[in-house]
């Protein structure tokens, strides 16, 4: 599109070339004949009719023009100048004169740039003639719209000057000295502005080093705000050297000073290094060595290493000086230590509230409630057995912990055989140090969303079903402190779906319930997360044996029954540290030994228990 815009504008310049060269101009027949005036204190309508006369040329004046004018002349004036005298007197009143046809118009000076102008090519019909005129001016080794930012405040009142910069030229419309002045000027600004390229090679510095340094002592030096004295350089990494662009000894100067800094250098052997990630995933750890190396002040930019990284070999390929290559190596080590990790062990317990209570009742105990602080308090009922400890597992967790999580496990395990808790799911799960892991404890249930009324007697209705995952999920992110100590970021959500998904359609009512905490526990302490109620309705049928199912007659001896629950959805999670890869079949033999124990702690627990409750 821009290409054919320029087109036009040439051929409309071109055309208008042809066409107004001497059609539209004032030709003045004999114009350095010698003619005698005086005036004094004549109108200016007056004197427009004397120019006429003069120049033998009608003049249409539209309008009045008010005020006189005076001229004492001891020497005979050329025609020419009656002219020019004439134009001179309008300009100050505001108006100017145009050839249109034969005949000469006298318009405001404001409207002559729209009066299609003569266009003048040479320096004789520019100085032959006495109206405004348009001139292409041509501007070399010179931005145009610099050149006419710096002349612009010459033009006359009404004159337009305007800027083509796909052919660096300049359209001033003006009167024809003023033209010859600003034309003057422009040619001033163009000498000894011609700019020369150089390429100077480097052999030791960097490009972006040298580029760097050579462009802040260019812009000291030479102001760049002046468009001679401008030096621009441009580096080129493919060839290794700097492409300067300017004034011939304004180049040299900066030559020089590059190629005094360039043998100055001292070469700096560059080497390749791959370096394996064992630990770590490169795409993570790779931004973080990037940050580091950048935020490294440089002095010789060249001591700069590159990276990059290798997602095939999980490695990071470093080129540099030998010393940085060992720095970033030293880095990478460090930062890719061996993670420890975390075995969660978790239990998802649904526990009757009704039923808890009745064991409580049953036996005497506290807290036969179901709810993580009445867990808590039924494990203290089960505490004080003694049991035989093995010296591995003390040493990974701690008399008081242990106890606690025996007493735990035997409070849950005895609601469990006694009917008052479901456990519902035992999932385990290996996480990695501040790495969030997930456990997902469901179903994916289809949900009815739409179902298509036939709509003939031979078609059958469409239902449409989506999946959707109903149950618990379970997240947890750990923390180690140290070997001893974990800090837990714990989310357990549940969706449940209420009602029948069969008989209607659309998205169906779902039950949210979740539990966010974090917590800080010990290795191998226990957390419960509690709260997550339901309420749960059974209905059940008694009947009296043999009449209980007569037709008709039995429904007189059956009896039905409906009762109505609360359920505590309750977690459990027991975090073990693991410090190595290698300790994790240690951690094996210690649970299975753990298991052995609270086996063992849960007889010796019921057994007390159920002779207190005799007693």
């Amino acid at each position: 599109m821009k290409y054919i815009k320029i087109l036009l504008l040439s051929l409309l310049l071109n055309c208008s070339l042809i066409a107004n060269n001497t059609k539209d101009q004032i030709i003045i027949k004999k114009p350095n004949e010698n003619v005698n005036i005086n005036i004094q204190n004549m109108k200016i309508a007056d004197y427009i009719k004397l120019t006429a006369k003069i120049i033998k040329k009608n003049i249409l004046l539209e309008g009045k023009i008010n005020g006189s004018i005076d001229f004492i002349s001891t020497v005979p004036v050329k025609k020419r100048e009656v002219m020019d005298i004439l134009l001179n007197v309008l300009a100050t009143k505001g108006y100017t004169i145009v050839k249109d046809g034969d005949i000469l118009r006298v318009i405001k000076l404001n409207e002559a740039v729209k009066n299609a102008l003569p266009i003048v090519t040479t320096d004789s019909e520019l100085s032959n003639n006495h109206q405004m005129v348009t001139k292409i001016i041509p501007v070399k080794n010179q931005n145009v719209d610099v050149v006419a930012v710096k002349v612009r405040h010459m033009i006359s009142k009404g004159a337009k000057l305007v800027t083509f910069k796909e052919k660096n030229l300049m359209i001033l419309s003006d009167f024809p000295k003023n033209i010859e002045t600003i034309e003057k000027v422009i040619d001033s600004l163009q000498k000894d502005t011609k700019k020369s390229l150089v390429i100077v090679k480097l052999k030791n510095l960097p490009v972006t080093t040298a580029n760097t340094q050579a462009t802040k002592i260019a812009s000291t030096l030479f102001n760049p705000r002046v468009e001679e004295d401008k030096i621009t350089i441009l580096p080129m990494k493919e060839t290794k050297s700097l492409t300067i662009i300017g004034r011939k000894e304004n180049i040299e100067i900066i030559k020089k000073l590059i190629v005094n800094m360039d043998n100055e250098a001292t070469p700096i052997e560059q080497s390749m290094r791959v370096i394996p990630l064992y630990n770590n995933d490169v795409k993570v750890l790779f931004k973080s060595i990037m940050d580091i190396v950048k935020s490294k002040k440089y002095d010789d930019q060249r001591m700069r290493p590159t990276l990059s990284m290798d997602i095939g070999t999980n490695s990071i390929v470093a080129i540099g000086p030998k010393s940085e290559l060992d720095m970033v190596e030293d880095l990478i080590k460090t930062m890719d230590k061996e993670k420890m990790q975390v075995y969660v062990m978790a239990r998802i317990i649904e526990i009757s509230k009704t039923k808890a209570a009745q064991i409580g009742a049953k036996y005497g105990l506290q807290a036969g409630k179901a709810s993580n602080a009445g867990l808590f308090t039924l494990a203290a009922n089960f505490g004080g057995p003694t049991v035989a400890l093995d010296g591995a597992l003390a040493s990974m967790i701690s008399i008081p912990v242990l106890s606690e999580g025996l007493a735990l496990g035997s409070a849950i395990d005895f609601l469990q055989t006694h009917g008052a808790a479901d456990i519902i799911s035992e999932p385990s799960i290996l996480c990695i140090d501040n790495k969030e892991s997930t456990i997902f404890v469901g179903q994916t249930q289809s949900i009815l969303t739409s179902t298509s009324t036939a709509t003939s007697t031979t078609d059958l209705p469409v239902s449409t079903y989506k999946r959707e995952k109903i149950g618990l999920k379970l997240s947890v992110k750990p923390r180690v402190a140290n070997e001893k100590k974990v800090t837990l970021e714990i989310t357990a959500s549940i969706e449940d779906v209420l009602g029948s998904t069969g008989t209607t359609t659309g998205t169906p009512t779902t039950l949210d319930r979740e539990v966010k905490t974090v917590t800080i526990v010990q290795n191998g302490e226990t957390v419960i997360l509690g709260g997550l109620i339901k309420k749960k309705e059974s209905n059940s049928v008694s009947r009296v044996p043999l009449l209980g199912y007569i037709p008709i007659l039995g429904q007189l001896f059956t009896h039905d029954t409906t009762d109505y629950d609360n359920v505590n959805l309750v977690i459990t999670l027991t975090p073990y540290i693991i410090p190595s890869s290698s300790s994790l079949s240690e951690l094996r033999e210690k649970l299975t030994e753990l298991q052995k124990l609270r086996s063992e702690y849960y007889e010796k627990a019921v057994e007390r228990l159920k002779k207190h409750a005799e007693d």
